[in-house]
């Protein structure tokens, strides 16, 4: 990281400046010949089982050895945090299924229905749940003044609302659930940029201002494109806040209320 840093002012600032930011070290996959001795080498059986997925359709398998003997419960931990509804986010996805030793296996799928509704359905042990979601996504672009150095041109976000039952005040997702409760009855996604922990919005980002507002605009005329087609019984109550919003989504809050006060949200 110093040596990148002494090859970009920015990134030095980063690291030495007077807002010291801690440079966030992820381990990469390795891929490859080379990469297939190692761990033939040191873990066969990984090996034999990633071939064994190979073989049984999958066009990429990732193998993660566990490092010490605590990581089999930090991974646990963070796969009982997936949420079936990342499948309303990611278009292409359509089934997931986790498999978890001495647990019987979670199936999710997704169906599409009529009108822009979604059915999810959860599998456990024979006994299935079935949800439905009216979803709405939406691609934008970040402005060039607000992009970061080889970052990100584009945007995604999606709102979705459970139909079959009222939906509950959900965290923001940015595919997997943030720790920023969003106090309305909606599920919201969008393309944000997080800190290190993946939990937490980056300060230092510029474009997560634009996101947010491009969030809420789409909200707001989703809702309203709702309202209009009489998918949707009484929009307007989507805006009824549950508690304060968090500090770090008042640009969201802002524009969402300003934007909602001209739209056709009742009749």
């Amino acid at each position: 990281v110093t040596h990148l840093a002494a090859k970009d002012a920015r990134l030095a600032n980063w690291l030495h400046g007077e807002h010291r930011v801690q440079a966030p070290v992820l381990a990469f996959p390795m891929a490859g010949d080379a990469a297939r001795r190692i761990f033939l080498e040191r873990w066969p059986d990984l090996v034999k089982r990633a071939d064994q997925l190979r073989d049984d359709g999958f066009d990429t398998v990732i193998v993660a050895p566990f490092s010490d003997v605590s990581a089999p419960k930090r991974a646990a931990g963070q796969l009982a945090e997936f949420r079936a509804e990342v499948l309303l986010f990611v278009e292409a996805l359509e089934e997931i299924t986790l498999r978890e030793s001495n647990k019987p296996d979670r199936i999710w799928r997704k169906r599409r229905l009529e009108g822009g509704q979604f059915a999810l359905e959860l599998t456990t042990e024979g006994e299935v749940v079935q949800q439905t979601w009216i979803v709405r996504h939406h691609d934008g672009v970040i402005p060039e003044n607000a992009r970061e150095d080889g970052g990100a041109t584009h945007y995604k976000c999606a709102m979705a609302i459970r139909t079959d039952t009222a939906t509950s005040p959900q965290p923001l997702h940015v595919f997997f659930p943030t720790s920023l409760m969003v106090p309305l009855p909606v599920l919201l996604h969008a393309t944000l940029e997080l800190d290190s922990s993946r939990k937490l919005l980056n300060e230092n980002s510029s474009a997560n201002a634009h996101v947010l507002e491009g969030l809420a605009t789409f909200m707001a005329a989703s809702l309203e494109e709702l309202a209009d087609a009489e998918l949707l019984p009484d929009p307007v109550a989507r805006l009824n806040l549950a508690e304060k919003i968090p500090k770090d989504l008042s640009i969201f809050e802002e524009r969402l209320f300003e934007e909602a006060a001209h739209r056709r949200l009742v009749e």
